[in-house]
Formats: structure tokens, sequence, C-alpha cells
């Protein structure tokens, strides 16, 4: 897990087999199942001494080739939340907490502002290349709005 981000890779499970799924050697995963040829997203967090799991279903993925695509999920407990530009057009709103919007975009570099209300949190894009797929998490901290950014890898598959 990357400590700058807090996030992993992607990582292949078998589908329809309960996930067992440590964290500083606490089970934290113990009625999740994920299904065949799902694709889903595990929030981690830990609240005073329990762990929670969010399974956030990013459905399935169409690519294009020529494009980048952009995954933005609102990782803000109470919040709605809004991806823009900084000063440009909004890319996604009203995203609801644990949950993901993506789209398709050119491969550009831009600074871009995640806010929940009248907070915001503010990411610089790097410079994507087509068919780069790249995750945007909008969290909040301590009552401060985080925007971390990550792009998408998937750990080689081997039997666990």
């Amino acid at each position: 897990m990357s400590e700058a981000t807090g996030t992993s890779s992607y990582r292949a499970v078998p589908g329809d087999q309960p996930l067992n799924l440590l964290v500083e050697g606490s089970t934290v995963s113990k009625d999740l199942v994920p299904g065949a040829e799902a694709y889903l997203t595990l929030v981690i967090s830990k609240t005073n001494s329990a762990w929670t799991v969010h399974a956030i279903d990013e459905g399935q993925s169409s690519s294009d080739g020529l494009k980048a695509k952009l995954r933005f999920f609102n990782l803000a407990p109470g919040c709605t939340a809004t991806l823009k530009i900084t000063d440009g057009p909004t890319i996604f709103q009203q995203t609801p907490f644990a949950s993901v919007r993506s789209r398709t975009i050119n491969p550009v570099t831009a600074k871009l502002e995640g806010s929940c209300g009248e907070t915001n949190a503010s990411l610089t894009l790097p410079q994507l290349r087509a068919g780069d797929y790249y995750s945007i998490l909008l969290r909040k901290d301590s009552e401060r709005l985080r925007l971390t950014g990550q792009l998408d890898e998937t750990e080689p598959y081997r039997e666990r």
C-alpha cells in the first residue's frame, strides 16, 4: 500500500468465494463475497478500534485505447462531492459517499478541485497517456478534505 495515497494496486481474486482480508492481523471482510467477473474497490477505514469495509461496485469497464480514463471515488462520509477543473468545467457532480464515477478523457494535465459543500481540496493531474486509468480519491481526515490520485495498476495474479 502507498502511504502517500493510502491505496494499493488492484488485485484479482477468485469470484463467488468469501474474501479473507486481514489488516494489522484483524479480519475485516467476513461477509464479503465478490461476484464472478465483478470489479470492486474496497475502502477500509478504522473508527476507534473497529474496521469497516465499503465495497464499491465499479461495474463492467469499457476502454478507449486513444483516451485515458478517470475514476473519482468519494470517500468523505456525509458528503455529496464534486470534481472540477480549477477555474473550469465540472467533471463529476453530485457524487454520493462510497461511490465511484468514471469517464474517458483526452490525455491532458490539469489542476483539479474536489469539493464537499464549502470545503475544497486540490490535486494536479499528472500527464496521462492513452490507455491509462487514473483514480482520484476525495477523503476527509480530521475535518480536513484531501484529494489524492494514483495511476491504476493490477498486481500479477497468484494463488493465495
